[in-house]
């Protein structure tokens, strides 16, 4: 029991730093989903684009349906998406213990292959945990 809380406070710890300095792209707007809506709606209104302002506005509307989806499920039965949001935890934290495996047998594509669905795990769980707290700020206003 000690391992898990440790692993889920290492994953929440790792998220946390990971969201620094991060590009601009479909995770950091799935977990910051408040800078989500000027540029969603810039999006809609734009015609013409350049190159890199389709890309953001694919990344941006792919998030958008992300937290669309995730709010409702939120919305429908909180209970179940508190439960979701544990599994995903413990699977974040399972994926954790692969990936220093993975790197303690120095074995370079089963490290690369352990981080690339880790890091989509930490996008799963950091969409629903900037969702939480996209409702709380909603109720303290």
């Amino acid at each position: 029991m000690k391992k898990l809380v440790f692993g889920l406070l290492l994953v929440g710890f790792s998220l946390a730093i990971s969201a620094c300095g991060q590009e601009k792209g479909y995770g950091y707007y799935v977990t910051h989903p408040g800078k989500i809506g000027a540029i969603y709606n810039r999006c809609l209104n734009q015609q013409g684009a350049d190159d890199a302002m389709a890309r953001q506005c694919v990344d941006v509307i792919k998030a958008a349906a992300k937290i669309r989806s995730l709010f409702m499920v939120m919305a429908s039965n909180n209970k179940l998406f508190g439960q979701q949001l544990i599994a995903e935890e413990i699977k974040l934290a399972d994926l954790h213990e692969k990936l220093q495996k993975a790197h303690q047998l120095g074995q370079a594509q089963a490290i690369a292959r352990a981080k690339h669905v880790f890091d989509q795990q930490q996008l799963e769980v950091g969409a629903r945990l900037a969702v939480i707290r996209m409702v709380w700020n909603q109720m303290q206003r």
